[in-house]
């Protein structure tokens, strides 16, 4: 017998009305807990890198920021910061997308 604790399927918000539009859609589709790869692009700039530092570890407290790694668009404008998370629920997901979409410095976050 495995000694994992099953997977949790998240379960769609109560009232589909009160859903932000962050929200992740399809819930029943997430299996928790799970590694997650988060790519997040902006204009390239010192003050992105700190803001999504902020994020992750405001979100997360065990985040190590020397996990993000860093790429440059070929022509420099742009700053695609790369990580895996680990997700516990869907209102962590939520949450997550939610702090990442207030940000003014972050254009896309796939």
């Amino acid at each position: 017998m495995s000694d994992k604790a099953p997977l949790e399927t998240a379960q769609p918000p109560a009232n589909p009305a009160e859903a932000r539009p962050t929200d992740i859609s399809n819930p029943e589709l997430w299996h928790f807990p799970m590694e997650y790869p988060l790519r997040i692009i902006g204009e390239s700039s010192d003050a992105l890198r700190r803001e999504v530092e902020q994020i992750l570890t405001s979100q997360f407290a065990d985040f190590n920021v020397e996990r993000i790694a860093e790429r440059p668009s070929r022509t420099g404008k742009y700053l695609s910061l790369h990580t895996v998370l680990e997700l516990k629920s869907v209102q962590e997901v939520n949450e997550l997308y939610a702090a990442l979409a207030a940000s003014p410095l972050i254009k896309t976050v796939l």
